[in-house]
């Protein structure tokens, strides 16, 4: 199973709907059997994919929370009992009654105080113990995935530097504004090789484009971008995510929806995540 961490510094440059798209192009365009990780105690993954009623119904005996509560107190905490099926049905794009394999671990709220039990001293870094149990909860079930994609905080809690350590890519959502290109350089340089000093590769998506920018600042951070990959410090991934009304109708749950199939989910845009999954193919992220 190859592990991919979705991750920026900044809040609001599309990580939780970089992780849908990203998770539904594995699951649905490459038939890959995907489970999707939610490490943000904001939950806005698992609210996404489960819709309201199911996720404010979600047994907290069997979400996120229990599991970083487990882990804490050193038992052998295990990821099976968080997971709920959000694969969307084939539709036109695959036989009806065949179903993407996609599974969600459902994250929630209470998860950040669990998490504060791994936070201490950066000389001891109690979040290298959280590493570990996370590793050996994704070895128990990766018999049983392809790809696990893992939305993480924006930040760099325990439960994110233990997903970035555990990563084989990195995918850093980013919108052509200034203010997030300094985040994403942040992000790249003082936490991932910097604090964690990992070699991991980075991967650049070019997020909520043409959200209130300017022209002229989208170009000048689209060369900046362009500099940083002829450095070789980070890869782009295409294409360029916009900030449409058909995403922000993807990202509705699904009771909101309809959602049942890829088309009906992404409509005109199922054309990109054909894109997306060509280019996460020609970079590696995906054999």
């Amino acid at each position: 199973m190859k592990i991919i961490a979705v991750g920026n510094m900044k809040g609001g440059v599309g990580k939780t709907t970089t992780s849908i798209i990203l998770a539904d192009t594995l699951s649905a365009i490459l038939d890959k059997r995907v489970l999707a990780l939610d490490l943000d105690p904001q939950a806005n993954l698992s609210w996404s994919l489960l819709g309201p009623s199911a996720f404010h119904s979600h047994a907290e005996s069997s979400s996120m929370a229990r599991w970083l509560e487990d882990a804490a107190a050193g038992q052998m905490p295990r990821l099976t009992g968080t997971l709920e099926d959000v694969g969307l049905w084939g539709g036109s794009e695959r036989p009806k009654s065949e179903r993407a394999v996609l599974k969600l671990a459902v994250a929630s709220t209470r998860m950040r105080f669990g998490e504060m039990e791994f936070e201490g001293p950066s000389a001891s870094d109690p979040s290298h113990r959280l590493t570990d149990q996370l590793q050996t909860s994704l070895r128990e079930i990766r018999k049983n995935f392809d790809y696990c994609v893992m939305d993480c905080s924006p930040a760099f809690s325990a439960l994110t530097r233990a997903a970035l350590r555990l990563a084989d890519a990195i995918v850093v959502p980013t919108p052509l504004n200034a203010l997030c290109f300094e985040s994403q350089e942040v992000f790249r340089t003082l936490g991932v090789r910097g604090m964690l000093k990992l070699s991991t590769e980075i991967f650049v998506v070019r997020t909520r484009v043409g959200a209130a920018m300017g022209r002229a600042e989208q170009n000048q951070i689209a060369t900046r971008l362009i500099e940083r990959q002829n450095d070789g410090l980070i890869r782009q991934l295409s294409p360029d995510f916009p900030e449409t009304v058909d995403y922000m109708r993807a990202m509705n749950p699904p009771e909101l929806g309809p959602h049942s199939t890829l088309k009906s989910k992404y409509g005109p845009r199922v054309d990109d995540l054909r894109a997306f999954a060509a280019s996460l193919k020609k970079h590696g992220v995906v054999s």
